[in-house]
């Protein structure tokens, strides 16, 4: 508990990494990148960071805006 995951889009299985990770009291780290299907099927409320660009975040939030984008991806 407490530890750090940092996973990027490009494994799979990360929403069932995600969910095993945060069982065991991870805090869980995600590069949403390269953005695909797979990724709208991730627990993304379980994420604790995001590591990602204007173009990632607005392919998640359907902003364009930065301040926008961190809204959105709060408000989730």
């Amino acid at each position: 508990p407490g530890d750090y995951l940092l996973l990027q889009n490009e494994i799979e299985g990360a929403g069932k990494i995600i969910v095993a990770a945060k069982k065991k009291g991870l805090k869980v780290v995600l590069n949403p990148s390269p953005i695909n299907e797979e990724l709208k099927a991730c627990p993304l409320e379980l994420v604790d960071c995001f590591i990602l660009n204007e173009i990632e975040g607005g392919e998640l939030t359907g902003e364009s805006e930065p301040n926008a984008v961190l809204h959105t991806l709060h408000q989730r």
